[in-house]
């Protein structure tokens, strides 16, 4: 699992760290690893900060590659990587993508990354509106200027703003699937729920939104994800089946954040996730 904690929203914790776990559940310091991988980049807290880790397994060099995103209030964002090897060495940080920031092409947020195969990669991130862009890449490293995909959620129950995304394969239904945190356009990132999409691997670009609910909402009483859902990561249980298996992160109404998990089937209708 790769994460970046967020105590008390100060961003200047906000580095990207590594847990392992043999469950799913109980999650615990890797062997030799020193967390956090990156530091805290120079400059004003809150104004200088990392956030929206991102791990992936590339079998062909039996590696792991952690993609972060840097944020500079009015200069600059980047997306950044690093190789992890199996005995847990982290390589130096790789540049990429970088983008001026400004406020009339949006952001590059929450960037999620499939790779299809040793040749042919496929990154998404958001902007902070209502586009999601991809963009592709032969290695994993060196990406193509980014491309915008169509935005089912522009009008989906009212429209919706994507924020956080998460994107797998799945093989047996030839297509991606999306979890995307996103909020209503009536309302603000405190209604941030979980809702879900899909690409066909063939034109990853067009997506479209096949459930007429979101999946998960925030918690109600005194739950610990009672104020508003956020960035999410899955698996879907291997074989023919209809299970996912979620760990998302929420903050409570008390400005508290923790992880969780939770898992169910999609209905093509309405959801059914428990």
């Amino acid at each position: 699992m790769a994460l970046t904690p967020f105590p008390y929203f100060w961003s200047t914790h906000e580095n990207p760290s590594l847990l392992v776990g043999q469950d799913g559940l109980k999650w615990h310091n890797p062997p030799a690893i020193k967390n956090p991988l990156v530091p805290r980049p120079f400059g004003l807290i809150n104004r200088n900060y990392n956030s929206d880790p991102e791990l992936i397994y590339d079998p062909n060099q039996n590696m792991l590659i952690l993609y972060w995103r840097e944020y500079s209030e009015g200069a600059f964002e980047k997306i950044w990587a690093k190789k992890i090897s199996p005995n847990h060495k982290p390589s130096n940080k790789i540049l990429c993508v970088e983008k001026k920031w400004d406020h009339k092409t949006g952001l590059i947020l929450s960037p999620t990354v499939w790779r299809k195969s040793a040749k042919e990669w496929y990154m998404w991130t958001t902007d902070g509106n209502v586009t999601m862009h991809s963009y592709t890449s032969s290695n994993g490293l060196v990406w193509s200027p980014p491309q915008p995909c169509n935005a089912p959620w522009d009008a989906w129950n009212g429209g919706y703003i994507p924020w956080h995304i998460a994107a797998k394969p799945n093989p047996i239904e030839h297509n991606v699937e999306f979890l995307i945190a996103g909020w209503s356009k009536k309302g603000t990132i405190k209604d941030c729920q979980l809702f879900y999409a899909t690409a066909p691997m063939s034109d990853p670009k067009e997506l479209r939104m096949p459930l007429a609910q979101p999946i998960l909402r925030r918690g109600t009483g005194n739950q610990w994800d009672n104020g508003y859902i956020y960035r999410s990561s899955f698996v879907r249980e291997p074989g023919n089946s209809q299970t996912l298996r979620i760990w998302y992160s929420a903050c409570s109404n008390k400005k508290v954040w923790h992880f969780g998990y939770t898992e169910g089937q999609l209905s093509q209708r309405t959801p059914s996730l428990v």
